[in-house]
């Protein structure tokens, strides 16, 4: 193989350059599921001409990780794999008829893989803002929708945590000799020299040249699902309702020439309108009186971005209430108590839960706080529109649960430390002297629930959960209320927590349990010995 050829193509699709992916091929069977492929992640090694070459020569696939320590990617990828065959091919014929920026590639499996290729290494958020906005045009969004999937974006990391690599795609033109993950390009599939050639002649861009591309695409101050339906261009269907709602846009914009814009765009269409049929019941029809667009009607309710058209300059709102929020990154920092952190206008927001994001006034408050902006009130389904999207890419951040400060890991741990960590009762009858009794016998620790306030409250002077709470955390952690008879006869109502819900959560408080009549001294790590005082048991 050409060195030439190699080094374009190490060129076009770096990332990260000391993590990367690897893959070995197995079979494909009718349904394109591919059977005994192997894959497995490389970290601490440099990504070399050598991976490239051996993927091109078919011996190992390689994956590569688009993000770079720097947050930044030379290319980025849209995975549209999840589409039915007929949105897929209406999605890929728009790119090539209207000759959008993406590279279109087949995958593994003969789905597609869509990419946008830089000049140089932008960050990763000027890159998802730059892809988002051409997932939209082709309302790819709406139609994943349509299919309760979410789409898949590489990178699927905006900004890298400390000690994470990311994740890695396979590249396409694994043994290019028998290759089936061609570039496909004027509805034609490219030998490797050809589509080399290709992205650096045709589908290479800068970043300035890609924002002032999508700044100067048709119909930007449209309704978003007349631009779509446009650039789509495979309405057979309800045309007339299209065209009608096209005829009110052209009218808003400039009432003496409206129908002469119509029917130039009619003869644009892939299946045009007769133009009699067009002058006769389209317009005539918006000559008569002002009307509004057809949205509750197809084709424009199948690909309705409300949010967006309000603002549009012709859209619903006719640009009047313009949100100047741009919704990044959501992240979930995993807690017992999680609470979340939500990049907004390029600044991160935490939300310390769930309410603080349903709720618009505090959200709104917080957006004042942080932002300096008071964003509009949006209706309810609008706003749960806004959540879930951020949700299908919600980055979740783990918390080892020594680092876990939440309310809920410090009444876990200060339940843990009442139990086994306090002088035990060595009689039944001690209970009644604020002592949790070893129930050797039948493995379990017996205690009074005012015990447990006791020294929650009063002892640690932890109030963050009320009384109710309190049992309802008994409850999950399947503590069992109750009666027993002490050796003097007496009864009293109390609750019983079994040896196993300590050796089932032995592993990750780090403590070892030796057998079900442990003592302190065996519960605790040797590592944490020093961390204690025995000097009372």
């Amino acid at each position: 193989m050409l060195q030439l050829a190699i080094n374009d193509f190490k060129d076009f699709f770096q990332g990260n350059t000391t993590s990367y992916g690897q893959h070995t091929y197995g079979e494909y069977n009718e349904g394109k599921k591919e059977i005994g492929g192997k894959s497995w992640t490389v970290n601490s090694k440099l990504v070399s001409q050598e991976e490239y070459t051996s993927h091109l020569e078919g011996r190992t696939g390689l994956g590569i990780i688009p993000i770079n320590k720097e947050n930044k990617c030379k290319f980025i990828v849209v995975d549209i794999d999840i589409y039915d065959k007929k949105s897929e091919q209406i999605v890929i014929s728009a790119i090539q008829e209207r000759d959008l920026p993406f590279s279109i590639f087949f995958s593994k499996s003969r789905g597609y893989h869509l990419y946008l290729f830089f000049t140089e290494f932008i960050p990763v958020k000027e890159a998802r803002k730059i892809v988002d906005r051409l997932i939209r045009l082709l309302s790819i969004d709406i139609l994943c929708v349509d299919k309760n999937r979410i789409i898949e974006i590489f990178p699927k990391q905006i900004v890298l945590n400390k000690g994470q690599s990311g994740n890695w795609i396979n590249l396409p033109y694994y043994n290019t000799k028998k290759t089936k993950q061609k570039m496909l390009y004027d509805n034609r599939e490219l030998e490797l020299d050809e589509a080399l050639l290709t992205i650096k002649q045709k589908k290479l861009w800068s970043l300035k040249n890609i924002i002032e591309y999508l700044d100067n695409i048709s119909f930007m101050d449209a309704p978003p699902c007349l631009q779509s339906i446009y650039y789509l261009n495979d309405l057979e269907a309800n045309r007339n309702n299209f065209l009608f709602s096209f005829g009110v846009y052209f009218k808003k914009v400039n009432e003496d020439n409206f129908e002469q814009k119509l029917f130039e765009l009619n003869r644009s269409l892939k299946y045009p309108l007769k133009e009699e049929e067009l002058e006769r019941t389209v317009i005539a029809s918006i000559r008569k009186k002002g009307y509004g667009y057809k949205c509750k009607d197809d084709p424009c309710i199948s690909y309705c971005n409300k949010t967006e058209c309000k603002r549009r300059k012709y859209g619903i709102g006719d640009g009047k209430y313009v949100s100047e929020l741009d919704f990044g990154q959501l992240k979930q920092i995993a807690t017992s108590d999680p609470y979340y952190e939500w990049t907004i206008n390029e600044k991160e927001i935490r939300f310390k839960n769930e309410d603080d994001i349903l709720n618009q006034n505090i959200f709104r408050k917080l957006c004042m706080r942080i932002l300096h902006y008071a964003p509009h009130k949006l209706k309810d389904p609008e706003w749960i529109k806004i959540i879930n999207s951020a949700l299908a890419t919600i980055e979740v951040i783990k918390v080892d649960m020594h680092e876990d400060i939440s309310p809920s890991a410090m009444l876990r741990n200060l339940f843990n430390e009442f139990i086994l960590d306090l002088p035990p009762g060595n009689t039944k009858d001690q209970i009644f002297n604020g002592r949790v009794y070893n129930d050797k016998q039948k493995k379990r620790y017996l205690f009074r629930t005012k015990d447990l306030i006791d020294f929650l409250y009063v002892k640690r002077q932890f109030r963050h959960f009320t009384h109710p709470e309190i049992h309802g955390y008994l409850k999950d952690i399947e503590a069992e209320y109750t009666k027993i008879t002490t050796e003097t006869k007496r009864q009293v109502r109390l609750y019983a927590i079994k040896y196993a819900y300590f050796e089932s959560i032995g592993e990750e408080l780090k403590r070892e349990v030796i057998d079900v009549n442990f003592t302190p001294e065996q519960i605790i790590t040797e590592e944490k010995k020093d961390d204690y005082n025995f000097d009372n048991f």
